[in-house]
């Protein structure tokens, strides 16, 4: 049975003093400080920030970074000095200090501060979870309802789940080992209810100063059909995001 395996790191801050995560850009913050802090914290900053598949299949020479910052929580938040916040790092290389990486990087926004005003912040807990999807076929389902939490840039249509499948596909292949999964069939699958609204958002990178936009699709959506063999994906990616965005399953329908 094929299964795709991850690890989640939960980072719980106190806030010393105010701290601004402008509407749509929690993860952004967080990414650009990662940017500019892991470096100066471990010494695989680079395989992490910049990763390299030496002899990757077609496709694959720039490889998905080996984790992704979920913080749309905490997008337009303003918070005051008492306060607590978290995010949290889901890791795909396993072999990768990234959850030392990143408490370390936590530990510096106490004198370096993050979002605009640099607003200062005291690491208090951090938590690591193991976690283990697997990829096999369950009960039979004729439709799901998918909630996307943040801006996703994805097609809501059949080719989202093409995509998605995709995606594991390639952080299998590439920090697993795995070798390829067998392609998913769109032709069965039509969407019923498209309740998305395009978002745009500004990202400015903290290298190179220059920005650049990374809206995309928020919103619900209903799909019917065949979607027994999407399903197992479907679940992986509510923690591996897609587009830039999180999406997460609102309801089953079972044939």
């Amino acid at each position: 049975m094929r299964s795709f395996a991850l690890r989640i790191h939960r980072f719980e801050l106190d806030v010393l003093t105010p701290v601004y995560f402008p509407p749509l850009q929690a993860e952004n913050v967080i990414r650009g400080a990662a940017g500019l802090l892991l470096p100066r914290v471990c010494a695989e900053a680079a395989a992490m920030l910049q990763p390299r598949w030496e002899g990757a299949p077609s496709g694959y020479a720039t490889p998905p970074r080996p984790f992704a910052i979920r913080a749309y929580p905490l997008d337009g938040r303003r918070l005051l000095a008492g306060e607590r916040f978290a995010f949290e790092v889901v890791q795909f290389a396993l072999a990768l200090p990234v959850g030392e990486a990143f408490a370390g990087m936590c530990e510096l926004l106490e004198a370096e501060g993050i979002g605009p005003g640099r607003g200062r912040a005291r690491l208090v807990t951090t938590e690591a979870t193991e976690r283990e999807w697997p990829l096999e076929v369950g009960e039979p389902v004729a439709g799901v309802v998918v909630d996307w939490l943040s801006p996703t840039d994805a097609d809501t249509g059949s080719g989202f789940f093409a995509r998605l499948h995709d995606r594991i596909n390639a952080l299998m292949s590439c920090y697993g080992g795995e070798p390829p999964l067998a392609p998913l069939s769109r032709a069965a699958v039509r969407v019923v209810r498209d309740e998305t609204v395009v978002v745009e958002r500004l990202r400015t990178s903290t290298r190179t100063g220059q920005s650049y936009g990374t809206g995309g699709r928020v919103g619900q959506v209903e799909y019917a059909g065949e979607l027994t063999a999407a399903m197992p994906f479907l679940g992986a990616g509510e923690q591996t995001g897609l587009g830039g965005g999180w999406f997460k399953i609102a309801k089953v329908i079972n044939w």
